[in-house]
């Protein structure tokens, strides 16, 4: 079923897609990720980091808007966000 899955009619492993973030060729998404192409049979993995690469980097940008609030520093302790910002393991 997977045999088929295609991007504008190309097969995903003709896309030349490795494991690192696009546009920043430095930031692995797994280790060992400029030598490891994206094949349909680890697709869902690359799927999956970069969701949770983008969603994290979606929260953390969330995060520091309040934390420009002015107000936010009135209702809540600051230092207590550090935990909610993403650590990025390569």
């Amino acid at each position: 079923m997977l045999d088929c899955l295609t991007v504008d009619g190309c097969p995903v492993d003709h896309l030349e897609l490795d494991f690192v973030l696009p546009g920043y060729p430095d930031i692995e998404l797994k280790k060992g990720g400029k030598n490891t192409s994206v094949t349909l049979d680890n697709l869902e993995e690359y799927v999956q980091v970069r969701v949770r690469i983008c969603t994290g980097s979606y929260v953390l940008r969330y995060i520091l808007l309040l934390i420009s609030c002015a107000y936010l520093s009135d209702i809540m302790i600051i230092s207590t966000l550090q935990s909610l910002v993403p650590v990025y393991k390569h």
